[in-house]
């Protein structure tokens, strides 16, 4: 029983660890968005109050959509080190072994 459960929890680890590389993905292009709108704004020579406010709602529209992905990442990335560590699959994996009464 346990044994099955413990697989089952391997599997969901590994399809969080692709959920938290798909994030980090995305927050990466975030990133490169709101880069490019700071460049558009650090290299033009000038900018009316429109373009000025235009600018302004696209970093903040774009900042934004980063935002929530940094909070999924820090969410994915919390249960990834928290349950799925290295550290506390092998002391489960014990815990298990004990249990069936295998000792190492």
């Amino acid at each position: 029983m346990l044994k099955d459960l413990y697989k089952e929890i391997l599997a969901n680890c590994e399809k969080y660890e692709t959920l938290r590389k798909e994030i980090s993905k995305k927050m990466s292009e975030a990133d490169k968005e709101v880069s490019a709108i700071y460049h558009k704004i650090e290299f033009e020579k000038v900018l009316s109050a429109s373009e000025g406010y235009k600018k302004y709602r696209e970093l903040r529209k774009t900042l934004i959509k980063r935002r929530k992905i940094k909070g999924e990442y820090l969410a994915i990335n919390l249960i990834c080190e928290h349950n799925f560590s290295e550290k506390n699959k092998k002391k489960l994996e014990e815990l298990i072994d004990q249990s069936q009464g295998k000792i190492k």
